[in-house]
């Protein structure tokens, strides 16, 4: 008698596989978005982001308060 949550891909139940095939999506997004988005620089943060907030400033000169 066969295993009945064995489907048609061996000896691994369906929802291994479907895990596996989960797992490597989300690499091969990651590795397309690092890739090419980000290196690229077609990626920007938002407007409002936690970034917003930190400047840097680039004069030599303090600012007079």
């Amino acid at each position: 008698m066969a295993n009945e949550q064995t489907a048609g891909y061996g000896k691994r139940p369906l929802w291994q596989w479907i895990l596996l095939y989960v797992v490597i999506a989300a690499v091969v997004y990651g590795a397309f978005y690092y890739f090419v988005l980000a290196k690229n620089g077609t990626y920007t943060a938002p407007a409002g982001g936690a970034s917003a907030g930190a400047t840097v400033q680039t004069s030599g000169t303090i600012p007079a308060y």
